[in-house]
């Protein structure tokens, strides 16, 4: 048996050396064959046009001889197809706004597919991690986090806890805080703080976190009826929108804060300093999340319900075929609205009303 199997082996080599070598001989081939056909190929000749009858040669391009041998000052269309050169797309002599380029090189567009993808993200995406943001911009990436921190104080997002009293599954179920910083257009450095709610997937149902939001078949109908009946319309949207509703209270978010963040946090809240702890040699804070903050996966069916309860309150009535279009009687003509999260568009017939 072991003696076959040998056998079957060194014949399965040798058929692939076999195959080998006639791929090589091929290709050997194709490269002479290609030399020859480049010897034969004759290099164009180049007419000399004389003189004419004044000494000086005639500043027509392309100039031939007719019928009778004599040359003529109509010009004659070349035979021979003029060799393209490659386009080379460059953007120098031209300026382009920029908002932020994270890349420092220059690379070829044409050689590497993932460079290009890469280039592409860091055009369009121009936010980033508040750690990357402090090493680029430092006091004004600093800045951003203090005013987004002094957000969450002035809302009363976040409340204390003593880590004594967590337990330790409970310190594992905490949700680790984000922080971004993203450079605006105008070039002003915001800050951005939320929650990693990726592990409440677990225990928290679909229908009891999908928020709505308003559909282009609504949106699309109700911009006609603003340009048909010649509204005044106004766009606005809402700051802190999540921040503005409550965590119920049988629910318990802890977040956590680590490293440089903490010492931003509590520069902003210094009575948090005695709740600070260290784990694994890093800082480590504890806090009870008190409203919708953003990224938990609850936070937008509760921002809406608030929304809406406030709207209805104000006496606008929803809109039975779409819960984010709501309509109101203001001085006899209707006032409508709708929102997409906290983005919001309204319109009404008098503008003061508006």
């Amino acid at each position: 048996h072991k003696i076959m199997t040998m056998v079957t082996i060194k014949t399965q080599v040798a058929i692939v050396m076999h195959k080998t070598t006639s791929i090589v001989t091929q290709v050997a081939s194709r490269e002479k064959g290609d030399e020859a056909h480049e010897k034969d190929v004759e290099e164009p000749k180049t007419e000399t046009v004389p003189p004419s009858v004044d000494g000086n040669r005639d500043p027509i391009i392309n100039q031939g001889a007719d019928t009778d041998g004599e040359y003529s000052s109509r010009p004659q269309r070349s035979e021979q197809a003029k060799t393209r050169n490659e386009y080379i797309p460059s953007f120098e002599g031209k300026t382009y706004a920029r908002q932020f380029f994270m890349g420092t090189e220059e690379r070829d567009c044409r050689l590497n597919k993932d460079d290009v993808l890469k280039d592409m993200a860091n055009f369009m995406f121009t936010q980033m991690s508040a750690k990357k943001g402090l090493e680029m911009f430092e006091e004004r990436a600093w800045a951003a986090l203090i005013k987004e921190y002094t957000q969450l104080r002035d809302m009363e997002v976040i409340g204390r806890l003593d880590p004594k009293a967590l337990t330790k599954q409970q310190k594992r179920d905490a949700l680790r805080v984000v922080n971004l910083i993203k450079e605006k257009r105008c070039g002003k450095i915001k800050g951005r703080t939320c929650a990693d709610g990726r592990p409440q997937r677990k225990y928290v149902p679909r229908e009891e976190s999908s928020s709505p939001t308003v559909s282009n078949e609504a949106l699309m109908g109700v911009l006609s009826v603003f340009a048909k009946e010649n509204r005044a319309v106004g766009v606005f949207d809402v700051p802190g929108a999540y921040l503005h509703a409550d965590m119920p209270d049988d629910e318990f978010v802890v977040l956590r804060f680590e490293g440089i963040f903490v010492d931003i946090l509590c520069e902003v809240m210094p009575w948090l300093l005695v709740d600070v702890v260290y784990e694994n040699g890093k800082k480590v804070l504890y806090v009870r999340a008190l409203k919708a903050i953003y990224g938990c996966i609850k936070s937008a069916l509760l921002w809406y319900d608030l929304y809406e309860s406030t709207l209805a309150k104000d006496g606008f009535e929803i809109n039975p075929y779409d819960k984010c279009v709501a309509n109101k009687m203001v001085n006899g003509k209707q006032c409508t609205i709708a929102w997409y999260v906290d983005d919001n568009i309204a319109g009404h017939a008098d503008k003061k009303s508006a």
